[in-house]
This record gives C-alpha cells, structure tokens and sequence, in this order.
C-alpha cells in the first residue's frame, strides 16, 4: 500500500468513525462505538477491579448514582443488559460533562462535553487497541481526527462544515505524506517523500485525476 492509498484509508476510517459516533450529552444515549486511548485509565480499571474481588469486603450492584449536599445527580455508574458498561458525570446544573464507556466487545470512548452540553473531545480505543482522539467545534462539528492504525499514525483536520480538507500520515517506515482536498472532499494536493528521500508533489483535477506532477 502507497502512502497516498494510506491517507485515503485515513480519510474513509475518520469518516466512518464520524458517521458512527454521535455522542449525545445524556445518560440514555452514551454508547460510541469507535474510539479512545487511555492506557492510564485501563491500567486503573483493572487495578480497581483487582481491589474489589474479596467478598468479605466487596459492595456488588449493578448500578450506583452519586449525589451532593443538595442531592443532585453527580456521577450514575452501571452495566447495561447489552453488557456495557458506563459512567456518567454531571456538573452541579445537571449537565453531561464526561462519560465513560466499555462495551462488551472491548471498545472503550471517553467523552467530554462543554457546559452547554456539546461534546467537544471523544478519545477512544477499539477492540484491536488502535487509538483515536477526535475534537469538534462548538457546533459539535469534527474539526481534529488524531488516529493509529496498525503502527501509522495520522492527522486529518476539517472546515467548519466537517468536510475533511487535510490529512497528514506516517507509515511504518517513516516515510511521510500529506493530502489536501476541497470542499467536496476531493483529493486536489499531495506532497511526500519517496523511500529514497525525494521530494513529491502532485495535482489533481475535480475528479480525482492526476493533472501535474514533479518529479
């Protein structure tokens, strides 16, 4: 696979990851299903899970809902039927701020919403352990794809209207690559590095066809 054949992979997985995860900031509709990176907070899942395990001291429920002073909803934790399982926080307005999911399949999504309830960064981890980070506007646009697939990680941007219109890759043996598109979407820009350090640069027309390229 060329880099160019890789930045269109990383086009075509960002926009499916934006097509499948539509976070929304309420307890009932918290389940994405593509992305989250966290090693920090899997390694403390598991050490919690480790510390819970003695019967002699455990509290076992399916669902917990913490409140403050005033008894207001803070944080509901809880495992789903489906067996997922899910915790929600709320700030003192009763607003979705964060939410944390791990699905049976072991995909986990971390969620952050602004106080105006838009969730603004989804950082996740599929089942295969390839990490994504997404950012969205206030208008919960996606603006910034960050992705690791297969040991290549890469960055893609969008407009305000979420079409992608850069994506930047580095494949496995560090080669370099860098494709811009138009407000459709279409591939009109790529810049790289050949295996032997050369520059490339080509042009493409509205069509996706190559019209000019040096060397």
């Amino acid at each position: 696979m060329t880099i160019e054949e890789r930045l269109t992979k990383l086009e075509i997985d960002l926009a499916t990851a934006k097509r499948r995860n539509r976070w929304m900031p309420t307890a009932a509709t918290l389940l994405l299903a593509g992305l989250i990176t966290a090693t920090a907070l899997l390694l403390a899942g598991s050490k919690t899970t480790a510390a819970v395990q003695t019967p002699s001291d455990a509290v076992k429920a399916r669902n917990f809902i913490l409140v403050d002073r005033k008894g207001k909803t803070r944080a509901v934790l809880g495992v789903h039927a489906n067996g997922t399982s899910r915790l929600d926080m709320y700030d003192a307005q009763g607003n979705t701020r964060a939410g944390l999911t791990t699905s049976a399949a072991g995909i986990s999504v971390l969620g952050m919403s602004d106080a105006h309830g838009k969730t603004r960064a989804i950082l996740g981890l599929n089942a295969d352990g390839s990490p994504s980070l997404i950012m969205r506007d206030a208008q919960e646009q996606y603006r910034v794809g960050l992705a690791m697939h297969g040991g290549e990680p890469g960055l893609a941007m969008y407009d305000a209207q979420g079409k992608g219109r850069i994506a930047l890759i580095l494949d496995a043996d560090g080669i370099p690559g860098m494709g811009m598109y138009d407000a459709q979407e279409k591939t009109r820009a790529y810049l790289g590095v050949n295996n032997d350090g050369s520059p490339v640069l080509r042009m493409y027309d509205t069509q996706d066809r190559l019209s000019w390229s040096a060397p």
